[in-house]
């Protein structure tokens, strides 16, 4: 999960080389969000196994605990909205790395991409993203599965 808060961070433009008052501020903020209020008691057995499926599609490159899936999803205020964007990230995942023999690392760029292209425009995320071993070219054949 700290990889996802450090990915979305540098993603809008908050780092912690960056010495800007304004820039500290807004990091300073972000790192002290809290989890929201649970908003579900419980979550059906559909959600649950589509939750241990995105967990299991991911894991490779997510290694958030069940636990702590079940407990975020439980804080969203529509689940079933929330899971069927995780599932479109987990789709695209597969299909892009299915097709090709992919280091951890890149693997790692393929989620950040999509992960980040769930919130933001195609052209957003290509100007934005920091790749670590995806070359740009790449990156848009990476997008395409979103």
């Amino acid at each position: 999960m700290r990889e996802i808060i450090s990915t979305l961070l540098t993603f809008f433009g908050i780092s912690r080389k960056n010495k800007g008052q304004e820039q500290n501020a807004q990091l300073a903020e972000l790192y002290s969000l809290k989890p929201g209020p649970i908003k579900h008691q419980g979550l059906s057995p559909n959600q649950m196994e589509r939750i241990y499926k995105l967990r299991d599609t991911l894991a490779e490159v997510e290694h958030s605990s069940i636990e702590k899936w079940v407990d975020n999803f439980k804080r969203d205020a529509n689940p079933d909205k929330e899971l069927a964007i995780w599932e479109r990230i987990a789709a695209g995942y597969t299909r892009y790395c299915s097709k090709r023999l992919l280091s951890i690392e890149a693997k790692k760029d393929v989620f950040q991409l999509l992960l980040l292209r769930s919130m933001a425009s195609e052209q957003e995320v290509l100007n934005q993203v920091k790749l670590k071993t995806l070359t740009v070219d790449e990156a848009k054949e990476t997008l395409k599965e979103f």
